[in-house]
């Protein structure tokens, strides 16, 4: 948790600027690994496909100062297609700032976490209430996923300014959970559009 990195890209005239969180071994010195989520109508997404040896991107770091408390519920099928769990698991004993509820939908018996999809007593139980501080929901995963989650978080209280859903159609998701008038909100506290 302590390389948040900034990236620039000049793409049709215009810049581009996304942040992502590094996964290099710390020890690496001179090499950036990043894990991407492709969007197939993403500007970025395209552009990192599209880059070759050779190419320049821009990047600035480390930016992670603030000292933002992170819970992450992560629902997986089963143990095994947990991605970076033994990163994760590093994370949360190295900073206390980040949590991890791991969930699974076929759990084996010996296991003491949450099972079955992140519900609405799931959420209730281990995100924090809304208020009026700042505070976010950062969302990502399937679209009928995704979906679920709103009407459980709505019908929690959490308005819509305080969800971000990465990826192409998470305006209009939140749109049909909330209404097409609603307050909608970027990945960052204290930025609403």
């Amino acid at each position: 948790m302590d390389e948040l990195l900034q990236t620039k890209s000049i793409i049709s005239d215009k810049e581009h600027v996304r942040y992502f969180s590094s996964v290099s071994p710390p020890d690496e010195f001179g090499v950036i690994e990043i894990v991407l989520r492709f969007e197939s109508h993403g500007i970025m997404s395209q552009h990192f496909k599209a880059l070759k040896p050779g190419d320049r991107m821009e990047f600035q770091g480390s930016l992670w100062t603030d000292k933002t408390n992170i819970k992450l519920l992560y629902f997986s099928e089963n143990y095994n297609d947990i991605l970076y769990k033994e990163e994760l698991d590093k994370y949360r004993e190295q900073d206390s700032r980040l949590q991890v509820v791991y969930t699974l939908g076929e759990a084996p018996e010996e296991w003491e976490g949450e099972e079955g999809f992140i519900s609405s007593q799931m959420l209730d139980k281990h995100v924090a209430k809304p208020n009026m501080e700042k505070h976010k929901i950062v969302m990502c995963g399937g679209p009928a996923m995704i979906i679920s989650y709103l009407y459980s978080l709505r019908s929690l209280n959490y308005p819509s300014d305080f969800i971000f859903i990465y990826g192409q159609f998470g305006t209009e998701q939140v749109k049909t959970v909330y209404g097409r008038n609603v307050k909608l909100s970027t990945h960052r506290c204290d930025n609403v559009l």
